[in-house]
């Protein structure tokens, strides 16, 4: 099949991951590497990122393919402008060394926008927790992209999400990070129940102050709310309950209401509450 050359039956091959490793090499090695294929966007060149794409695509083809964005190469364009080389860093056979080497600043690829190189390298599923904290430890270098992708690996350890979390949250004006973020790590079991905490004060504010935004805005809060407090990590609600009790008093004198709402359900219930005071 290879042979016959139909670049469609061939594209074909290259994205079952159960082709043999031998013929992805044939493939590599006889279709899709021209700088013409690359650039006017040939059949062939979509050959190259079905392979970039496969799980069972070796190192050394992965590495090839980025040797075409060498700066060697006069009319070599970015990694980051080629979906291919994108692609092959979010390969989980892709060499950790090279990433390394990509991420530092010591490969010798050429990068035109670091945010969508970050992008593809920490989606890769191959890469451990230690990899991950080592990036995550400087997410200034990172910047929101970086630091989003790494909260949502399923391969980052509590503490760096619980540091990314605090991180993102800085540079917002309501301290707390995307909605969508958010939910990402209500789901995650590795969340731990410090940041869950602090999640979860952030949606119960963001569910009363943005309540002028309509019902939908509200609903999305509420999804996360659930999403936390199903959370395994999440602490026990006697607990935060005797928190907000405590401040409860607090609360009430500041809203002009009666101390009656000794109970914090049922002032929510009456909806009374506008804020809710954590120690």
């Amino acid at each position: 099949l290879i042979k016959a050359g139909d670049p469609y039956v061939i594209e074909s091959l290259a994205t079952n991951k159960g082709v043999p490793e031998r013929a992805l090499r044939y493939i590599h090695n006889r279709k899709g590497l021209s700088r013409e294929h690359q650039r006017y966007g040939s059949p062939y060149s979509w050959i190259t990122n079905r392979i970039a794409k496969n799980p069972s695509a070796p190192t050394d083809i992965l590495s090839d393919m980025l040797n075409f964005y060498n700066r060697k190469h006069e009319d070599s364009i970015g990694i980051d402008q080629s979906s291919s080389a994108l692609a092959a860093l979010g390969n989980p056979n892709i060499s950790k060394d090279l990433l390394h080497k990509i991420l530092s600043g010591e490969s010798d690829f050429k990068i035109n926008h670091k945010w969508k190189i970050y992008d593809a390298v920490f989606k890769n599923p191959g890469l451990d927790a230690k990899f991950l904290s080592t990036y995550a430890a400087s997410p200034e270098t990172l910047g929101h992209q970086g630091a989003v992708a790494i909260l949502k690996h399923p391969n980052t350890d509590g503490e760096t999400l619980h540091n990314l979390t605090v991180w993102l949250g800085s540079l917002t004006r309501g301290g707390t990070v995307d909605d969508g973020t958010a939910f990402s790590l209500a789901k995650n079991p590795k969340t731990l129940p410090k940041t869950l905490t602090l999640l979860h004060k952030g949606a119960l504010k963001d569910r009363v102050g943005e309540r002028s935004l309509g019902q939908h805005v509200v609903d999305k809060h509420q999804r996360n709310i659930d999403a936390i407090e199903a959370n395994p990590n999440f602490p026990k609600n006697e607990n935060i309950h005797k928190n907000w009790k405590k401040h409860l008093k607090e609360q009430t004198t500041i809203l002009g209401l009666s101390n009656k709402y000794n109970n914090l359900g049922q002032a929510i219930n009456e909806k009374k509450v506008v804020t809710i005071f954590y120690e």
